[in-house]
C-alpha cells in the first residue's frame, strides 16, 4: 500500500464526522435556543423603546421590537443579525443577575 493511500483511509469521511458530531452538538440546541429567546425578548423591547419611546405604555416598543425581529427573521442575513442581538441581550441579562 502506497502512502498516500494509507492517508486517504486514516482521513475522517463527512459520514464519521456526522455519525459522531450530530449526537454531540443536537444537546446544545435547546439550551442555545433559550438563551436566545430570553436575549430577544430583552433586547428588542429594549430597541423598540429607545426607537418610539413609552410615554403611551410599553405596547409601543413592544411591537416595534418585535416587528424588527421578525423582518431580520425573514432574510438570512438578518437572522443571523436577529441571533447576535439575542446573544447580547442574554449577556445583559446575566450582567444583571451576576450583579
Amino acid at each position: 500500500m502506497s502512502g498516500v493511500a494509507s492517508v486517504v483511509l486514516l482521513a475522517p469521511t463527512p459520514l464519521v464526522l456526522a455519525v459522531f458530531g450530530v449526537p454531540l452538538a443536537t444537546p446544545l440546541v435547546v439550551p442555545t435556543d433559550f438563551a436566545w429567546a430570553a436575549g430577544s425578548a430583552t433586547a428588542f423591547p429594549a430597541i423598540g423603546n429607545g426607537l418610539v419611546g413609552r410615554e403611551d405604555g410599553w405596547l409601543k416598543p413592544l411591537l416595534v421590537g418585535a416587528g424588527i425581529n421578525g423582518l431580520l427573521a425573514l432574510t438570512g442575513v438578518g437572522a443571523f443579525i436577529s441571533f447576535g442581538v439575542g446573544a447580547v441581550g442574554f449577556g445583559a441579562v446575566l450582567k444583571d443577575w451576576a450583579e
